[in-house]
C-alpha cells in the first residue's frame, strides 16, 4: 500500500512537472532545492486523493515512510511528507519527535521548518509535555540555527495557553542574534501572541533591547 502510494503519486508528479515553473520555483528558494514545478493547489490535490487510499497500521510504518519521502531530491516530496504527518498524527507516538527532528535538520528552509513546527513540533509537545523540556533543552543550546527557530515558534497556534516564561526566555537567548531568521522568528512569535494578549507584547517590546526587525514584526499588527 505505501510503495503504490509512493508510485502514483511519483507518476501524477511526473505528469504535471513543469520546468520553468520548477526553474522559477527553485530561483525563489536561492537555488536550494530542485523542484517538480507543480502549483501549490494540484500538489495538494494529488496527495490528498492517494491519502484516501493510504492505509498505516502504526507509527512505525508512518515514521518509514515520512523518511522515505523526505529523502526524495524534489522538494514537492518534503511539502507530502509534512501533509502525511498532519494527517496521520493519531498515530503519533513519543519516538515521533526523533522522526521530526530529523526532518527539521535535514534538507532544511524557512518552508519545511515553518510548517513542522506550527503543525508538528507545536501539537506534539502539547500532547507529551513530559518530552517538551529535554527537546527545546537540546535544540535552543544547538548550534543549528533551524532548530532554534523552532524553538522561538513553536507556539504559533497556542494562543492564550503561549508558555509565556518560556517565549521570554527563548528571546532573551537569541535577542541579540545577527541572523534573519533568528530575528524574524522573534517579532513572527511576538506577533502572533499579541492577537490575543496585545498589551503583554507592547509591554514586552518596550521594556527590552530587540532587534528593529523583531520588533517591528512584533508591533505591527498592535493598535492599542
Amino acid at each position: 500500500m505505501k510503495s503504490s502510494f509512493v508510485d502514483n503519486i511519483a507518476n501524477a508528479f511526473a505528469n504535471e512537472a513543469n520546468q520553468d515553473r520548477a526553474d522559477a520555483m527553485s530561483a525563489y528558494m536561492k537555488n536550494k532545492f530542485v523542484f517538480f514545478g507543480i502549483p501549490a493547489p494540484k500538489r495538494k490535490e494529488i496527495v490528498l486523493t492517494e491519502l484516501k487510499n493510504l492505509k498505516l497500521k502504526d507509527a512505525n510504518e508512518l515514521h518509514t515512510l515520512l523518511l522515505d519521502l523526505w529523502e526524495k531530491p524534489e522538494r514537492e516530496w518534503q511539502y507530502t511528507a509534512m501533509l502525511v504527518a498532519e494527517r496521520y498524527k493519531k498515530l503519533w507516538n513519543l519516538d515521533s519527535i526523533r522522526v521530526f527532528e530529523d526532518m527539521l535538520v535535514n534538507a532544511s528552509w524557512w518552508d519545511t521548518v515553518d510548517t513542522l513546527s506550527a503543525h508538528c513540533v507545536g501539537p506534539f509537545f502539547q500532547n507529551n509535555p513530559e518530552l517538551k523540556k529535554t527537546y527545546l533543552y537540546k535544540w535552543e543550546n544547538s548550534n543549528n540555527m533551524w532548530l532554534k527557530r523552532v524553538c522561538i515558534i513553536h507556539q504559533l497556534t497556542y494562543k492564550q495557553k503561549t508558555d509565556t516564561d518560556y517565549l521570554e526566555k527563548i528571546i532573551f537567548m537569541n535577542q541579540e542574534s545577527k541572523e534573519f531568521f533568528i530575528q524574524k522568528a522573534i517579532g513572527w512569535a511576538l506577533r502572533q501572541y499579541a492577537k490575543v494578549n496585545p498589551i503583554w507584547v507592547n509591554s514586552f517590546v518596550a521594556s527590552n533591547t530587540l532587534k528593529p526587525l523583531s520588533s517591528r514584526e512584533a508591533l505591527k499588527n498592535i493598535k492599542l
